[in-house]
């Protein structure tokens, strides 16, 4: 069991919060849920964390510990307010303390046939839940209607949360980059990470003839393709933004948001993406293209190039995302 301090702090009414964590990988859901705890501890509300998958073993061999722990969520939590936990860890809720869920996004594709079961089985058992669920965290509209379909009617909507002034490229970086990339006269175009989940690789059949551009991919990749993939620490990805010339998100999964294509505008860089998911939300609010053909790819990299407002008015809407309306949204929950 944890042990929490005194709710009372100069007549500030503090939340116990117990969080449920599984990876130390930073995926989207992940910075997300990050955010929301630092949100919490900023406001002076305490965070636990708990991660209940056993380390060190096969997915396998880690069930049944997994499962273990899971069920000893409530006995550890017995003194908090809250227990915040994705999607993914709803098994063996109880209703007290009061549930935050995070759903940041529903879709197995290109899941480990194992992941592929976990995530299923997760989303009957919170759909078997959801009366034990105060409340159901979700990040777009599209989110918000899916899950309201399946009956759920607490669902808070709580968008991502950027900081601008992080959105500045350090000039030498830049011009470090620019050496490498060497790009002469030719456009830079960022097709991300070179996964199939994230389309790099249709992305990159589509343009790969252009004789007039430069494709990069970055950070992890699961396909080989024959350009360019940078390691960037955060500096250098950002740099690495301003510098590019059109952002093309292709994912062909149902995103919950798209980061990447979120602080492309940031950067007043344009953005082409598939619009899947949480993502179509994204790009038709800041004025950017949607693209679902891979065919049309070409055509409308051209459009945007000649479309001289595009990055402005992606970088006019990125920017109205800012970390004071996440944090607010996030301390609404345990108000």
């Amino acid at each position: 069991m944890f042990a929490f301090e005194s709710p009372v702090v100069n007549n500030f009414l503090v939340s116990q919060i117990l969080r449920i964590i599984s990876t130390t990988k930073k995926y989207g859901g992940d910075i997300f849920e990050d955010e929301m705890e630092s949100a919490f501890q900023s406001a002076g509300h305490k965070v636990q964390e708990f991660n209940p998958v056993p380390q060190g073993q096969g997915r396998l061999h880690k069930v049944p510990g997994y499962l273990k722990n899971l069920m000893t969520i409530s006995s550890q939590a017995q003194d908090a307010d809250y227990v915040l936990r994705a999607m993914n860890h709803v098994f063996f809720m109880d209703q007290s303390p009061k549930q935050i869920v995070v759903a940041y996004h529903y879709d197995t594709s290109f899941c480990h046939p194992l992941v592929k079961v976990h995530h299923y089985m997760t989303l009957r058992s919170l759909i078997g839940n959801k009366d034990k669920v105060a409340k159901l965290v979700v990040i777009s509209r599209f989110w918000r209607d899916y899950f309201h379909e399946l009956g759920f009617k607490n669902i808070e909507t709580i968008y991502c949360g950027f900081d601008k002034n992080e959105f500045s490229a350090d000039g030498q970086i830049v011009e470090r980059l620019r050496l490498k990339i060497n790009p002469g006269d030719k456009k830079i175009v960022y097709i991300g990470n070179s996964q199939k989940k994230k389309g790099a690789d249709k992305a990159y059949e589509a343009l790969k003839d252009r004789k007039d551009l430069v494709l990069i991919t970055s950070g992890n990749k699961d396909v080989e393709l024959p350009c360019l993939n940078l390691e960037l620490n955060r500096k250098d990805y950002l740099a690495f933004l301003s510098l590019s010339d059109v952002v093309v998100t292709f994912s062909q999964f149902k995103e919950g948001w798209n980061r990447v294509a979120h602080e492309a505008m940031m950067m007043g860089v344009p953005v082409i993406g598939s619009g899947l998911g949480g993502m179509g939300e994204l790009l038709s609010g800041g004025g950017q293209k949607i693209v679902t053909d891979s065919s049309v790819l070409g055509k409308s990299l051209d459009e945007v190039l000649m479309d001289r407002e595009i990055g402005l008015r992606g970088k006019e809407f990125a920017e109205s995302f800012t970390r004071e309306r996440f944090d607010k949204s996030c301390l609404d929950l345990v108000q």
